[in-house]
Protein backbone atom coordinates (compact mmCIF):
# COMPACT_ATOMS: atom_id res chain seq x y z
CA UNK A 1 0.00 0.00 0.00
CA UNK A 2 1.34 3.62 -1.02
CA UNK A 3 0.57 6.17 1.90
CA UNK A 4 1.73 9.76 1.09
CA UNK A 5 3.04 12.02 3.44
CA UNK A 6 0.13 13.41 6.14
CA UNK A 7 -2.07 11.26 4.37
CA UNK A 8 -5.34 10.10 6.77
CA UNK A 9 -5.71 6.54 7.55
CA UNK A 10 -8.60 4.77 8.97
CA UNK A 11 -7.13 1.07 9.86
CA UNK A 12 -9.29 -1.33 10.31
CA UNK A 13 -9.23 -5.17 11.60
CA UNK A 14 -9.94 -7.85 8.80
CA UNK A 15 -11.57 -10.50 10.88
CA UNK A 16 -13.94 -8.27 13.06
CA UNK A 17 -14.14 -5.49 10.64
CA UNK A 18 -13.76 -2.91 13.86
CA UNK A 19 -12.37 0.70 13.53
CA UNK A 20 -9.21 1.54 15.88
CA UNK A 21 -10.45 4.07 17.76
CA UNK A 22 -9.32 6.92 20.46
CA UNK A 23 -10.72 9.55 22.86
CA UNK A 24 -9.25 11.99 25.13
CA UNK A 25 -9.69 10.02 28.14
CA UNK A 26 -7.42 7.29 30.20
CA UNK A 27 -6.74 3.78 28.90
CA UNK A 28 -8.31 0.97 31.04
CA UNK A 29 -4.82 -0.50 33.13
CA UNK A 30 -2.39 2.48 32.54
CA UNK A 31 -3.28 5.41 34.38
CA UNK A 32 -1.02 8.27 33.55
CA UNK A 33 -2.04 11.51 32.04
CA UNK A 34 -0.12 11.33 28.72
CA UNK A 35 -1.84 7.97 27.43
CA UNK A 36 -5.31 8.05 25.87
CA UNK A 37 -7.38 4.58 25.47
CA UNK A 38 -7.42 3.09 22.04
CA UNK A 39 -10.33 0.84 21.39
CA UNK A 40 -12.17 -0.80 18.51
CA UNK A 41 -15.82 -0.46 17.59
CA UNK A 42 -17.91 -1.47 14.75
CA UNK A 43 -21.49 -0.18 14.56
CA UNK A 44 -23.41 -0.72 11.50
CA UNK A 45 -24.24 1.64 9.10
CA UNK A 46 -21.28 4.32 10.65
CA UNK A 47 -18.38 4.89 8.88
CA UNK A 48 -16.53 6.54 11.28
CA UNK A 49 -15.75 9.91 12.70
CA UNK A 50 -12.78 11.87 13.32
CA UNK A 51 -11.37 9.77 16.43
CA UNK A 52 -10.88 7.00 14.01
CA UNK A 53 -8.48 8.96 12.05
CA UNK A 54 -4.36 8.84 12.28
CA UNK A 55 -1.88 10.15 9.44
CA UNK A 56 1.65 8.86 8.95
CA UNK A 57 4.42 10.47 10.57
CA UNK A 58 7.15 9.62 7.82
CA UNK A 59 7.66 10.80 4.65
CA UNK A 60 5.55 9.50 1.43
CA UNK A 61 6.46 5.51 1.41
CA UNK A 62 5.54 2.29 0.10
CA UNK A 63 4.05 0.54 3.41
CA UNK A 64 5.10 -3.16 3.97
CA UNK A 65 3.54 -4.12 6.80
CA UNK A 66 5.36 -6.32 9.48
CA UNK A 67 8.41 -5.46 7.59
CA UNK A 68 9.20 -1.61 8.70
CA UNK A 69 8.52 0.82 11.34
CA UNK A 70 6.48 3.96 11.04
CA UNK A 71 4.26 6.20 13.33
CA UNK A 72 0.97 6.70 13.26
CA UNK A 73 -0.82 10.26 14.69
CA UNK A 74 -3.73 10.42 15.87
CA UNK A 75 -5.68 13.49 14.12
CA UNK A 76 -8.05 14.18 16.88
CA UNK A 77 -5.55 14.40 19.81
CA UNK A 78 -2.07 14.44 18.21
CA UNK A 79 -0.95 11.49 19.76
CA UNK A 80 1.38 8.74 18.48
CA UNK A 81 0.26 4.71 18.61
CA UNK A 82 1.97 3.39 21.33
CA UNK A 83 2.75 -0.64 22.84
CA UNK A 84 4.25 -0.84 25.94
CA UNK A 85 4.40 -4.29 28.46
CA UNK A 86 1.68 -3.34 30.63
CA UNK A 87 -0.93 -6.16 30.41
CA UNK A 88 -4.29 -5.69 29.77
CA UNK A 89 -6.25 -8.18 32.38
CA UNK A 90 -7.80 -11.32 31.97
CA UNK A 91 -11.08 -9.73 30.12
CA UNK A 92 -7.93 -8.56 27.74
CA UNK A 93 -6.93 -11.50 27.53
CA UNK A 94 -3.49 -10.46 29.17
CA UNK A 95 -2.69 -8.66 25.42
CA UNK A 96 -0.60 -6.05 25.74
CA UNK A 97 -1.76 -2.38 26.51
CA UNK A 98 -2.02 -0.10 23.19
CA UNK A 99 -2.62 3.82 24.18
CA UNK A 100 -1.83 6.92 22.02
CA UNK A 101 0.99 8.28 23.70
CA UNK A 102 1.44 12.74 24.07
CA UNK A 103 4.78 11.95 24.40
CA UNK A 104 6.33 11.48 20.84
CA UNK A 105 10.00 10.73 22.35
CA UNK A 106 9.08 7.45 23.74
CA UNK A 107 11.17 4.48 22.30
CA UNK A 108 8.28 2.21 21.29
CA UNK A 109 6.15 4.26 19.40
CA UNK A 110 4.60 2.30 16.79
Amino acid sequence: MYINHGSRIKSRHIVTNKALHSHDICPPVSDVDFQNEVSGYNMAGFIGDINDDSSDKELSMHLRMLRMHFKLRHLNTGCYLFSHKVKLPKWGFNQQEVTYNKNAVKANLL
